[in-house]
């Protein structure tokens, strides 16, 4: 598991700090809103967010940031987890959460600037909007090796069914907005990185005979 922490700001221009984790192995993203940088209280969202329902991981690798000195070190040993440390200025041994990273705060950027979030509430639904339309797709094309077809009756969208029920407006509209709006994004980014890596693919060299 690699870990990093993240500076998302909302529609205010206000700074949140986020706690961010990558599975390396299935690509699986959580990421958590923070009320500080204290190692102690960095400490007790990892314990609660991630050991809790995901085990304890066998190594962690983290930067030299203070949040994860101290009191962090002891919540390792306690639970049994190696660390390994990056260097300095050796951003490329972070590479995993610093790419994850980035695209987690490109999408919530557009996201934010989009539906104008203000609110704490709304700002947890957006991060777990972006969360979800990451990992709902990288996860399992690294555990099955392909996207996931599932039949139309468990592929039917459930904010329609939601939708049907309470309504096209209120927090349950904005949520489901809010959602297809991440996804949209999601398929967007990758979509323009797809034509950006095949238009700086050089083309093979072809070798013929010059005729006079």
């Amino acid at each position: 598991v690699t870990m990093d922490l993240k500076y998302l700001k909302d529609s205010k221009g206000k700074t949140k700090v986020t706690l961010s984790m990558i599975d390396t192995g299935t690509g699986w993203h959580w990421a958590k809103f923070l009320k500080n940088r204290k190692p102690r209280h960095v400490a007790m969202q990892i314990v609660n967010g991630w050991i809790a329902h995901y085990g304890v991981p066998e190594e962690i690798i983290i930067d030299q940031g203070g949040e994860f000195q101290g009191y962090m070190t002891e919540v390792f040993e306690q639970f049994g987890i190696d660390s390994r440390v990056t260097g300095a200025r050796a951003g490329w041994q972070h590479g995993v959460a610093e790419r994850h990273g980035g695209i987690l705060g490109t999408i919530w950027g557009k996201i934010i600037y989009e539906h104008h979030i203000k609110s704490n509430a709304m700002a947890d639904m957006a991060l777990a909007a972006v969360l979800n339309a990451k990992t709902s797709t990288m996860t399992e094309q690294a555990v099955f090796g392909t996207s996931l077809r599932f039949t139309e009756l468990a592929n039917t969208d459930d904010d329609k069914v939601m939708m049907s029920v309470l309504g096209s407006h209120g927090e349950a509209w904005k949520a489901s907005q809010i959602r297809t709006s991440a996804k949209l994004l999601l398929v967007k980014r990758d979509a323009m990185d797809k034509v950006r890596r095949a238009m700086l693919k050089n083309a093979p060299t072809v070798i013929g005979e010059v005729c006079p």
